[in-house]
């Protein structure tokens, strides 16, 4: 019996596991809706030369402009969200004098987006821009107006217009992430049709994720139940189908195949299918989704196993933070020589997001808490668990973006194993560099690396694992 459960073990990605950070989506998949990038992110990118206006007003430009508007135009610094909204009042107060100075304007425009108030910033900043058709950070700021006010499409002329000037890297992040936002806000309205294609090619050293011991409790474990290295490779295809129900209301449907071969090891050689339906709620700053999930495997062509689930999640924007709640209930079957391992599963997993202010940098944390019941009497898996992450996500460059992350999870089972307390702890690691292409943006190639290292109270369940690879994506919209 030890030999069946030993050699029957499941490898670490048997079935899509409850994880809250999945590292085999596509790479557009991976990618949460980032929230709108917020005043302050975008003030503070443009270099400061690049937003100085000259003190002196041209002539013929109006009258000369007050202590409280030349102060801010001397010193470019003083320009804080906050010092704006402060500003805001007493500019508003003269602003029948002065409109129309494209000083005076410019800084009433930042003062009004400052303080939400759309409208007036559009027409400020528009006064300017005439005078001044030039002046690059000008148009910038009239088009962060326009987003904020909800008029896209004259945003989104604008933000292609500032791109095609081949504007400095840290700015043209800004600008293709708010161009990005855009594209997303429009397509709640419309009919969505994705499909990715992947080929990845790697090394893993240990396939079946087994542990290097050679005899057990004077029991000699079979090769099938050793680790096992092999080079693989694999290709994945997934799709999203998705249609407006009404403006806040979507219905998504989420095919995927995936197939992976190792040379060297053919029985952890693996098929995935799977199926997700989901209904999407969106609603300003709020986003959510409840469906149902299918998805079987085979391993060496053999039926290995199969998970149905529901699934649910919150989020919420919060400036440049983002905050979600997940949930998972599942049944986790398989044939019928390894009923034993038959469970259900419970999850729930907190998720926040934060993008740091003036970097293109943006870090992740999460935890996780679940519960594996076994369905079979006397089955030894029934487990308590407790995992966290943390993650960060860099746009090195505006088609690069260098990702790492840690993760911990602790598995406490219920029963004994062979009469010892069995307890799990799971540490791992992953780095990865997404690289684009500017003349072929439906293409990424990501390098990638992950370890993991989980450590069991019983030896046989003890194993480490190294895979490195390379996955080359074509996305199609």
């Amino acid at each position: 019996m030890l030999l069946g459960l030993a050699a029957g073990a499941a490898p670490a990605q048997d079935v899509p596991a409850p994880q809250w950070l999945d590292t085999q989506a596509p790479a557009e998949a991976r990618t949460p809706a980032a929230a709108r990038p917020d005043v302050a992110q975008a003030r503070e990118l443009p270099a400061a030369s690049a937003r100085r206006v000259d003190a002196e007003p041209e002539p013929g430009s109006g009258a000369a402009l007050p202590p409280v508007v030349l102060g801010s135009v001397e010193n470019p610094a003083t320009l804080t969200p906050a010092r704006l909204q402060g500003l805001y009042p007493e500019l508003a107060a003269i602003e029948p004098e002065y409109a129309g100075d494209p000083d005076f304007d410019a800084i009433y425009g930042l003062a009004a987006l400052a303080s939400e108030a759309h409208g007036e910033a559009v027409f400020a900043l528009q006064r300017a821009t005439l005078a001044r058709p030039a002046a690059l950070d000008l148009r910038f700021d009239l088009a962060r107006a326009y987003y904020a006010s909800g008029d896209y499409e004259a945003a989104d002329a604008e933000f292609a217009a500032l791109q095609a000037a081949d504007p400095p890297p840290r700015l043209a992040t800004v600008i293709r992430d708010y161009r990005q936002g855009i594209a997303r806000n429009n397509a709640r309205y419309r009919a969505q049709n994705r499909l990715w294609l992947a080929a990845s090619a790697g090394h893993d050293s240990n396939a079946n994720a087994a542990t290097d011991l050679t005899d057990f409790n004077g029991f000699v474990l079979a090769d099938a139940a050793r680790e096992q290295e092999s080079p693989y490779y694999g290709l994945r295809a997934q799709a999203a189908w998705s249609r407006p129900l009404t403006a806040r209301w979507r219905a998504s449907l989420e095919p995927h195949a995936a197939a992976r071969e190792y040379p060297d090891f053919e029985a952890a050689s693996r098929l995935e299918l799977g199926l997700g339906a989901q209904a999407v709620y969106e609603r300003a700053a709020w986003q959510g989704r409840l469906g149902p999930r299918y998805t079987q495997l085979w391993l060496d062509g053999e039926d290995n196993a199969q998970l149905l689930a529901m699934e649910g999640a919150l989020s919420r924007s919060l400036g440049r933070s983002l905050l979600g709640v997940s949930a998972r209930a599942g049944a986790l079957r398989y044939p019928d020589e390894l009923t034993v391992r038959d469970i259900d599963q419970y999850v729930l997993g907190l998720d926040a997001a934060y993008a740091v202010s003036g970097l293109p940098l943006q870090w992740r944390g999460g935890l996780l808490l679940g519960r594996e019941e076994a369905v079979e009497e006397g089955s030894p898996n029934s487990r308590d668990t407790l995992g966290v992450q943390a993650g960060l996500r860099w746009a090195t460059t505006p088609l690069s973006t260098l990702r790492a992350g840690v993760a911990w999870l602790d598995g406490s089972y219920d029963d004994p194993f062979f009469g010892e307390s069995r307890d799990d702890t799971q540490l791992s690691a992953n780095l990865a560099l997404d690289l684009g292409l500017a003349a072929a943006p439906q293409w990424l190639f990501v390098l990638q690396g992950q370890w993991l290292d989980n450590d069991s109270s019983i030896d046989v369940f003890s194993y480490d694992r190294l895979e490195l690879g390379l996955v080359a994506q074509w996305s199609f919209e």
